[in-house]
């Protein structure tokens, strides 16, 4: 029997299944690296609750890094204009070539982006006594990154707590 989708009843039931399972795996990961990132943070003696709030979370990644806490309005400004310029010239946007290049610029932003906090992960990652190539479990892992950092018994050879 087909529901109103066109779609046999034990697929979309087999669809349903898997989308729940893969949510629960999903919140399971988020909320382990964020436990990871609270006890990073108390190394650092920063605040752990810091863990749970993405802007003030990166910040909070900058200062253990000890880089400029500067790079983070970086993607707030990047990723704001063309919300503002949609505002005032409007339908003037989709008719204009030229503002194509915002899609582009938002790409590059965010590569860039990435890169400054990769390079932050870096930074940590030999504070604490690793070497820089941890850095691309921090890539390609994020959760193992933040478990290696979070839950090791690792120390920061230099408190960071600008």
């Amino acid at each position: 029997m087909e529901n109103f989708t066109g779609i046999p009843e034990d697929t979309a039931l087999f669809i349903a299944i898997l989308l729940v399972v893969a949510s629960i795996i999903a919140i399971g990961i988020f909320v382990f690296t964020v436990i990871a990132y609270m006890f990073f943070f108390a190394k650092f003696e920063r605040p752990r609750w810091s863990a749970w709030i993405p802007i003030w979370f990166e910040w909070n990644m900058f200062k253990c890094a000890g880089m400029s806490t500067a790079w983070i309005l970086i993607p707030i400004i990047a990723w704001s204009y063309p919300f503002v310029i949609g505002y005032f010239y409007g339908d003037y946007v989709t008719q204009n070539p030229v503002f194509g290049l915002i899609n582009w610029i938002d790409i590059l932003v965010s590569i860039a982006y990435l890169t400054v906090m990769w390079i932050s992960a870096a930074r940590i990652s030999v504070k604490l006594g690793f070497r820089r190539a941890l850095v691309l479990v921090a890539i390609f892992a994020e959760p193992v990154w933040a478990g290696i950092i979070g839950l090791g018994k690792s120390q920061p050879s230099e408190q960071s707590t600008n």
